[in-house]
């Protein structure tokens, strides 16, 4: 129990440093919303295994009670006899009647074994629930810690990687429970206007697939975001806005990550243009903030979500 909940706290702590982050608003609740959906689960199996355990107590209760009365009847049968062997001469009429209720005894008797084998059955039917239910919780919680792990292993090999960038404050790395965003300025990889990678960018990108060749079993989102100033006229035949410029530049990096050995079925490219900024546009400092590369890692069977 007190793992549970030291789980499900964790959890929350983890959601409230995300309300932080610079996660896309959809991840966000995508991320609460799965939250909610495993503290659920775990809800109802703590609700079963409560149940399943005071219905066993109740049975046992039964049992010996129905143990008890055996014993009585048990006791009374010893006594009737012992009224029988001693009456027998003078009191010829009683002994009919007290080998009735001798018969009547045994019927009951055999009556209440039958029952406790019944009560017996049960409870070893409620006990295997109850270890069903326990190795099910104890599963669910060994994967989504397994999960955790294997995600800040890679943030832990990441953030080794990138000490530089990371000093000089051009990338950004976050762990959201089992999804990882690294965010990275525009200017690391991009002149103004432009999709092309510069020479630059592509070391650092090759820093980046020393890591990411060891991730099997993630997708790997490459978003491009822009900040809110129209394409230059010299670039709207290429670029007609910032959709195709965001998109362009998702891409291009996608394709060098396939060039040096990412697997692409784990690959996905995506452009959001201006319209999900992280800062004010109405300063330098916030249109350098919005304008970036973001790769995130998230779980595979998470894909569906965002096709």
């Amino acid at each position: 129990m007190k793992q549970i909940l030291s789980v499900m706290a964790f959890a929350s702590l983890i959601l409230f440093l995300g309300s932080c982050s610079s996660i896309k608003p959809e991840d966000y609740a995508k991320l609460k919303a799965d939250n909610a959906n495993l503290s659920d689960e775990n809800q109802n199996l703590m609700n079963d295994l409560s149940q399943t355990k005071k219905d066993l107590s109740a049975l046992q209760n039964q049992r010996d009670e129905l143990q008890q009365e055996l014993a009585k009847y048990s006791n009374d049968n010893i006594s009737l006899k012992n009224q029988v062997d001693s009456t027998r001469g003078a009191l010829g009429r009683q002994v009919d009647s007290l080998n009735a209720s001798i018969k009547g005894n045994n019927l009951k008797i055999a009556g209440l074994q039958d029952e406790i084998k019944s009560r017996d059955s049960q409870i070893g039917d409620l006990q295997k629930t109850i270890s069903s239910l326990s190795a099910a919780q104890a599963k669910q919680l060994q994967e989504e810690n397994m999960k955790i792990s294997n995600i800040t292993e890679t943030h832990d090999r990441m953030e080794a990687a990138m000490q530089s960038e990371i000093a000089n404050g051009d990338m950004d790395i976050k762990q959201l429970g089992d999804i990882l965003s690294v965010d990275f300025q525009d200017k690391i990889f991009f002149d103004s206007g432009r999709a092309d990678i510069r020479d630059s960018g592509k070391r650092t990108l090759d820093k980046l697939v020393g890591v990411l060749k060891n991730v099997t079993d993630k997708q790997i989102r490459v978003e491009g975001y822009t900040d809110n100033v129209p394409i230059a006229p010299d670039y709207r035949w290429k670029f007609p806005s910032n959709w195709e410029l965001s998109t362009a530049r998702a891409t291009t990096i996608v394709r060098y990550l396939q060039s040096q050995g990412i697997d692409p079925a784990l690959l996905k490219a995506t452009g959001y243009g201006e319209y999900n900024p992280v800062a004010s546009n109405e300063t330098a400092e916030g249109r350098q903030q919005n304008r970036r590369i973001v790769v995130l890692l998230v779980p595979l069977d998470e894909r569906a979500r965002f096709r």
